[in-house]
């Protein structure tokens, strides 16, 4: 199943699965198979995610979410015009929580935490009423603690004298060393639309 940001094929996933942007519009899913239509790579179909194109009036809209694991998940977008014809957008999401694996070796900071901040902005100019041009810019950082599951697979000599006394239980893990994944991901891309009447129009992505 490949996946389109705004009609541009992501190959980087993360920017879309792993953030909470709340600047998006709807989402469009085809079933597949669909390579003839938006690519070979869409055997079993196509997710496309429609970002809000930034308003003419100024606009701001803020979401927050708190949990247990101390969670914070917040998204705030800002739109509006920035000169004539010319309006912009700029949305951020953070999303961070301390770890769900207990770690029970002294010292060393609990697994599977998430810390992720994304950014994603607008620039869209209409220079006559059907013609219209948006630049698009989208980054995503990441710096986790995380734990794969053949981590749990290891017999416990070989990682510390204490983790018999974990072996098998998912919740907690005794590891000296904890994994650390890291991201950084950033793309462009530019839309142009060009409405010759109410039957043709010219589309380039």
């Amino acid at each position: 199943v490949s996946v389109y940001m705004d009609g541009i094929f992501v190959n980087r996933t993360s920017i879309i699965l792993e953030t909470n942007f709340n600047d998006i519009d709807r989402v469009e899913v085809v079933e597949g198979p669909q390579g003839t239509l938006v690519g070979r790579n869409s055997t079993g179909g196509a997710i496309n995610f429609i970002s809000k194109a930034p308003t003419k009036t100024f606009s701001f809209e803020n979401t927050l979410n708190l949990g247990n694991y101390a969670l914070i998940d917040e998204a705030a977008t800002v739109s509006g015009p920035l000169a004539d014809n010319i309006y912009g957008s700029l949305s951020v999401s953070q999303y961070q929580h301390n770890g769900y694996v207990h770690n029970v070796y002294p010292g060393y900071p609990d697994a599977q935490a998430a810390n992720r901040t994304g950014i994603r902005g607008q620039l869209r100019w209409e220079p006559t009423s059907n013609i219209d041009d948006t630049l698009r810019a989208d980054y995503l950082s990441t710096h986790e603690d995380f734990i794969t599951s053949g981590t749990f697979l290891l017999l416990p000599a070989a990682i510390t004298p204490l983790a018999a006394s974990t072996f098998h239980n998912y919740r907690k893990v005794d590891l000296d060393v904890t994994p650390v994944a890291t991201e950084l991901s950033y793309g462009l891309s530019n839309e142009l639309n060009w409405r010759f009447n109410d039957h043709w129009s010219l589309k380039s992505l």
